[in-house]
């Protein structure tokens, strides 16, 4: 018995394809786990990592992925350029799984990267940078030093930023002199000077004298401001020498607050200089102080501590799990970090850090990248860099014109097809 085979009719054939098709597009509608295990869309009302706030993997402890060639270089063309990072891979530092509950934030997109002109472009004479740092309303200070044959001299700036895009200057400077440290002008030793503002709102200068002995002095504020010597106060007695590697602050109470490079945070007496306190801590440079109140890591980066001067006992501290040095700063109820892998933010009640904008390709993500103060006003970040003298970088959102500008329209001259395989 022959068996024949038959030829399948193109019609069949036509009806089989179809079939595959609808199957695969099908699977193609189904939701990925991943998403639904916790791991948000960009943009969600929650931070970084998984559900449990874990570190991702990939990329070394305190480093960004290194996924991008672009982190080279600087990404800034000129000094009134921008930057807008790319997505990269996002991380999240080690937390205790003690986090507050409902403690979330939301994560900031479209942060557009901008170079703040240098003071030292004023024409002001040769300048040298002294600090930087916040006054009582919120502007940015930034005090330099000049010498000439009557000695060393001080001026402050006051970052102005009127918002006017039509203005000829929109961002700039208004500077002034320091009139009350004209009496320390000949006792300055080789520029070894920091001037900044207290938290009781005096302004007060740190020096190397020409005794080759560290001076602390404070603005007079009842002088009459005739004899240059009464202009300010010097506050002998305290217990340290001059050194690059000391961060000072003075609190609103008049405390004195010292932060070293052994990793000890101290305060001191207004009145003598004694010693009232001293506790272990991390890098010198991430101290912060606001009203009565410290902020600074621990030795092994595990927390951010909270020192409450005026009750005189350790407040809730943050948990971090940082593997680098870090910046902090302080708004509102809220406490803010800045390391290489991104800005992190936490409550001053207690709780974990969560990670609110990622270091992308900014330029504080760079290992070049030396960061020396770290601000926040409202929902702007400012930075200032060891680079360039001491420079100042700004982080906000970008607006409607700054996002079309970061995209690409690509036209055809011939009409294209899409073919369905």
């Amino acid at each position: 018995m022959k068996i024949r085979m038959k030829k399948l009719k193109p019609c069949f054939s036509t009806f089989l394809c179809i079939v595959l098709c609808a199957v695969m597009l099908c699977g193609c509608g189904k939701k990925e786990t991943g998403k639904e295990a916790g791991n948000p869309p960009d943009g969600g009302d929650t931070f970084f990592g998984d559900a449990n706030g874990q570190e991702p993997s990939g990329g070394r402890d305190g480093d960004v992925p290194d996924d991008s060639s672009e982190n080279s270089g600087d990404g800034i063309d000129s000094m009134y350029g921008e930057t807008m990072p790319e997505k990269d891979q996002e991380q999240q530092p080690a937390v205790t799984k003690t986090a507050a509950a409902g403690q979330t934030f939301a994560l900031l997109t479209n942060y557009k990267e901008k170079n703040i002109p240098p003071v030292y472009e004023q024409g002001n004479g040769e300048e040298h940078y002294s600090n930087v740092c916040l006054d009582e309303n919120h502007k940015i200070k930034y005090y330099t030093y000049s010498e000439d044959e009557n000695g060393y001299h001080i001026w402050k700036y006051t970052l102005v930023e009127d918002g006017a895009k039509d203005a000829a200057i929109p961002v700039y400077w208004e500077r002034e002199a320091v009139s009350w440290t004209e009496g320390i002008a000949k006792q300055i030793a080789h520029g070894e000077v920091k001037v900044f503002l207290g938290q009781d709102g005096k302004e007060y200068a740190w020096y190397l004298g020409v005794d080759e002995k560290a001076h602390f002095v404070k603005q007079n504020t009842a002088s009459s401001g005739g004899d240059a010597s009464g202009a300010f106060v010097e506050i002998a007695g305290l217990d340290w020498g001059y050194t690059e590697y000391i961060e000072p602050a003075v609190l609103k109470n008049g405390e004195i607050v010292l932060a070293d490079l052994g990793k000890e945070c101290s305060i001191y007496s207004p009145e003598d200089g004694n010693l009232l306190e001293r506790f272990s801590c991390g890098f010198y440079q991430g101290l912060c102080v606001e009203g009565n109140q410290i902020y600074i890591g621990d030795r092994t980066g595990s927390s951010v501590q909270h020192y409450d001067a005026e009750k005189e006992e350790f407040a809730a501290t943050m948990q971090a799990g940082f593997d680098t040095t870090i910046r902090v700063a302080v708004q509102g109820e809220d406490v803010y970090v800045c390391t290489m892998t991104g800005i992190y933010r936490a409550k001053q009640s207690g709780g974990s850090f969560r990670k609110v904008l990622d270091a992308g390709t900014y330029h504080f993500s760079k290992d070049s990248a030396v960061l020396l103060k770290f601000f926040v006003i409202g929902d702007t970040f400012y930075i200032l860099y060891g680079e360039d003298g001491g420079a100042i970088k700004k982080y906000s959102p970008a607006g409607e014109e700054d996002i079309k500008s970061k995209s690409l329209t690509i036209y055809s001259l011939k009409k294209m097809t899409l073919f369905l395989i």
